[in-house]
């Protein structure tokens, strides 16, 4: 299971123009098709849920600056990470690690 190590839980940011690097302990060394799965979930300007998904290979991701104009309520975005086995772009995969903890970071 992958563990997560920044930003730390329920950190705060002042807004779009600064920079959250989403960071996590690698699980060894991933097969040609595996890839680590952000999820990230946050209420959107209409007040519904929204969940997306982004695959990488590398243990760290640049949260785009796009999701502080689109993450309303409370303005926390929830995250975590599961390794998956699959084609990435294709939104098809196997989980093959159990989801890592779950943490909040939040717009001011």
């Amino acid at each position: 299971m992958p563990q997560l190590l920044a930003p730390a839980d329920g950190e705060e940011f002042s807004g779009s123009s600064e920079i959250i690097k989403l960071d996590w302990e690698p699980v060894g060394t991933l097969g040609a098709d595996e890839w680590y799965s952000i999820s990230l979930t946050y209420t959107d300007k209409d007040g519904q849920t929204q969940e997306e998904v982004n695959w990488v290979r590398e243990t760290t991701w640049e949260v785009p600056p796009k999701y502080n104009d689109q993450v309303r309520g409370d303005r926390s975005v929830r995250w975590n990470i599961t390794v998956f086995s699959g084609a990435a772009g294709s939104g098809e995969g196997v989980p093959i690690s159990p989801p890592s903890e779950t943490w909040m970071f939040r717009w001011e």
